[in-house]
């Protein structure tokens, strides 16, 4: 895999909701905040040195104990969703390397507090669908 054109700094804390496949863009149990941040620190795993989740989930500024206990929380068995997890990271690589703007995700918030609330002040980049002057993964791969 060719990381170099793209790297942590152009993943954003949590990945555009239609990063997501369908029928996770809407889930509250895990709740899709967490599901988005687990397909980011995937990402970072694909283009770092990141070991494991704790390493992963601190390149992008959430606390250790937090990035362990989401992806395992979403990679639970009981949810079914590891595959559709790991398959949504796999195209945006593409989506990551045709961005307008290089490493513009790199000036992260630190999330702190509990729960999914920590999340709230999260990088939440839109999707297109919502909001008509963002660029998103939905766009891109449009304009191919």
């Amino acid at each position: 895999m060719d990381a170099t054109t793209w790297g942590v700094d152009d993943i954003p804390q949590l990945v555009w909701p239609c990063a997501l496949p369908d029928h996770l863009r809407e889930s509250t149990r895990p709740d899709q905040r967490i599901l988005r941040a687990v397909v980011s620190m995937i990402l970072v795993r694909m283009c770092s040195d990141a070991k494991d989740w704790v390493e992963a989930g601190a390149a992008l500024g959430f606390p250790p104990d937090k990035s362990r206990n989401w992806t395992r929380y979403a990679f639970a068995g009981k949810w079914g969703m590891k595959e559709a997890l790991l398959g949504a990271a796999e195209p945006m690589i593409q989506a990551l390397k045709s961005q307008g703007a290089r490493h513009a995700w790199g000036d992260r918030p630190r999330i702190s507090g509990h729960g999914q609330s920590a999340l709230q002040l999260a990088q939440q980049p839109h999707c297109h669908l919502h909001q008509a002057s963002a660029r998103c993964p939905c766009i891109w791969s449009a304009e191919k």
